[in-house]
């Protein structure tokens, strides 16, 4: 494993975090010119698939990135006696940057809740 794996996934799950915010807020300002047409039907479906997508890109990236921290430990351990120690990472800053991972993970998991509640068929 290497930092640039972690900063890639890091980026990633960005990149979908913001496609969600995206995706998120105009599938609600769909919701809300609730007219039932057809075309309101299948563009609120549209709204939807994307809002779906973007949360997959999204859960997928930050767990491999919660992965990857997760493993991180053992991958400097193995490292160790071959670099000095003003190179290695302190386990606390990684556990920290994990937690955040999982703690927006849990936060992005309950607002796509409300949104499958919002958008469901009544």
């Amino acid at each position: 494993m290497t930092a640039r794996e972690i900063l890639k996934k890091q980026a990633d799950s960005h990149r979908y975090r913001l496609l969600l915010a995206e995706s998120s807020q105009a599938l609600r300002a769909h919701m809300r010119v609730d007219n039932h047409t057809r075309a309101w039907i299948q563009e609120a479906v549209k709204a939807k698939e994307r809002v779906n997508r973007d949360y997959r890109g999204y859960n997928l990236n930050a767990d491999l990135l919660d992965k990857l921290l997760g493993s991180f430990a053992a991958s400097q351990k193995k490292i160790a006696p071959h670099a000095g120690r003003a190179i290695l990472i302190e386990g606390s800053l990684v556990a920290d940057a994990r937690g955040r991972v999982q703690e927006d993970m849990k936060a992005v998991e309950a607002e796509f809740e409300k949104l499958t509640r919002i958008a469901a068929p009544k």
